[in-house]
């Protein structure tokens, strides 16, 4: 085991081949990548790319995270940027996206618990699909699955379509092949975080 000592805003860059990650505190960004084991960080004002081979990555609080892994799942509490998440064979979980989200699995699921503006590219092919959006955010809806259901809670008066008097702030384009596909609302306790 190493530990390390730094004062919060430093930059952090970790490589490792078979270890576990963990970052406590506040890091100006982070480049941490390592070949077998898990990654837990706190705080990141400013860019973090992780990648993990076959281990998950815990992200709470991010400005814009890139994160990668073969075999691991990705669980992102909050960003205030744009998040970027792929995995072979793991989920992706995002609790509150401040900006876009691109995030992309084979076999895992892909859930969203609170988006409200730019753009959302959620793709799964053996995954379900779930996201919610932030009320009153008008959204332009693409989605679709080739086995799997596709429903949507948002009404038509405003929050699907863009009909809203702020117009289309949210293009949400989903795609999986066999797993279900949903839309709702973002509840205001899972916003507030």
């Amino acid at each position: 085991q190493l530990t390390v000592t730094l004062p919060d805003g430093s930059r952090m860059s970790v490589q490792a081949a078979s270890a576990d990650v963990t970052c406590r505190g506040e890091y100006g960004a982070v480049d941490l990548r390592t070949a077998s084991g898990t990654v837990e960080v706190e705080t990141v004002r400013g860019r973090a790319e992780i990648s993990a081979m076959s281990g998950s990555v815990q992200l709470l609080d991010a400005a814009e995270p890139t994160i990668q892994t073969a075999s691991g799942r990705i669980a992102v509490r909050q960003a205030s940027g744009d998040i970027t998440a792929r995995s072979a064979s793991g989920d992706i979980m995002i609790g509150t996206a401040g900006g876009s989200v691109t995030a992309k699995t084979a076999s895992g699921q892909v859930r969203v618990q609170s988006i409200g503006r730019g753009r959302g590219d959620l793709n799964s092919v053996s995954g379900d699909i779930e996201v919610k959006v932030v009320p009153g955010t008008g959204v332009y809806l693409d989605l679709a699955s080739v086995t799997g259901r596709v429903t949507s809670d948002l009404d038509d008066g405003g929050e699907q379509g863009g009909g809203g008097q702020g117009g289309t702030e949210l293009h949400l384009h989903a795609r999986t092949v066999s797993g279900s596909l949903h839309v709702a609302r973002a509840a205001s306790a899972e916003m507030a975080s």
